[in-house]
């Protein structure tokens, strides 16, 4: 082979390489486009199928990005409205402190509407009714957490802050700060007349946050907040946008609701895992267990 034969060999050689590297980037971008087109039919799909069955709650990744990205959309006019005012605390016992000025107008109804956005969005459709202990009737929660913390930032800092404040300086039983912890339960909950919440304590969980959505004595009467201390039980009054933090360890319940609706956002902080999509009231996770959204 002479020179210009094996000039032209080579030329023919880097030619089909060429080709050959374009062909294969090809099909590599087909393939990834493929697979985009894939993931979006797939979230398309649990998308519409959620929104058609409304009775069904999401049991997949997919449909839960998608309820959250209905929910954003839903909530999106709201976000930028956040109560900033100053947080009041009076220590009611050495496990007890009650709060004032913790919400405002505007934080109520940024709750209301993400609530409602939740439950026309979200994975459950509707809230969940918690039977009273004797099953003669049921409160209505609204399981927020997940949607809470993606949603509403503005919220879950507001929070984080009253429960710092009250916190702070309150003696031993708060020496946790709370902004050190996971936010385990966010519910916005409804007690309606005859509602009421016996006796508990919130295991797992180290503080528990209740603050108070409805004006007392306008909205309604009764619903105080109660809890024991050694073996006296004591009434915190919560005001409007006021509340109370409490040691999560601490036995507290409502007195019964003898007229109109009682709303309050709970909270619970804890050392464990943050809450994932699919749960309203998670149990510590063990070493190795798999987390999930």
């Amino acid at each position: 082979m002479d020179r210009d034969d094996a000039a032209a060999a080579m030329a023919r050689a880097r030619a089909h390489s060429k080709a050959a590297r374009e062909a294969q980037g090809g099909a590599a971008s087909s393939a990834g486009t493929h697979a985009h087109d894939s993931q979006h039919r797939r979230h398309y799909r649990h998308g519409e199928e959620h929104t058609r069955r409304k009775q069904r709650p999401c049991a997949t990744d997919d449909c839960m990005e998608a309820a959250l990205a209905k929910v954003l959309t839903c909530y999106a006019p709201y976000a930028s409205r956040v109560s900033r005012g100053p947080v009041h605390r009076e220590v009611v016992t050495e496990d007890a402190v009650a709060v004032y000025g913790a919400l405002g107008d505007a934080d109520v109804a940024n709750l209301g509407a993400l609530a409602a956005c939740v439950e026309r969005h979200g994975p459950d459709r509707k809230p969940e009714e918690r039977p009273f202990h004797d099953q003669s009737g049921a409160n209505l929660c609204a399981n927020l957490n997940w949607f809470f913390q993606r949603a509403a930032p503005e919220l879950a800092d507001r929070v984080y802050a009253v429960a710092a404040a009250a916190a702070a300086g309150a003696g031993p039983a708060f020496a946790a700060d709370p902004r050190d912890l996971e936010l385990r339960v966010v519910e916005k909950v409804t007690y309606r007349r005859a509602g009421r919440l016996d006796f508990h304590r919130d295991a797992h969980s180290t503080y528990t946050l209740v603050l108070m959505l409805s004006d007392p004595g306008s909205d309604f009467d009764g619903g105080h907040f109660v809890a024991r201390h050694g073996h006296d039980a004591y009434e915190v009054d919560l005001a409007h946008f006021g509340g109370v933090l409490i040691r999560s360890d601490v036995p507290h319940g409502i007195g019964m609701v003898t007229r109109g609706k009682r709303e309050v956002l709970a909270v619970e902080f804890w050392a464990h895992q943050a809450a994932n999509a699919t749960e309203h009231r998670p149990e510590p996770r063990r070493p190795g267990d798999r987390s999930e959204l």
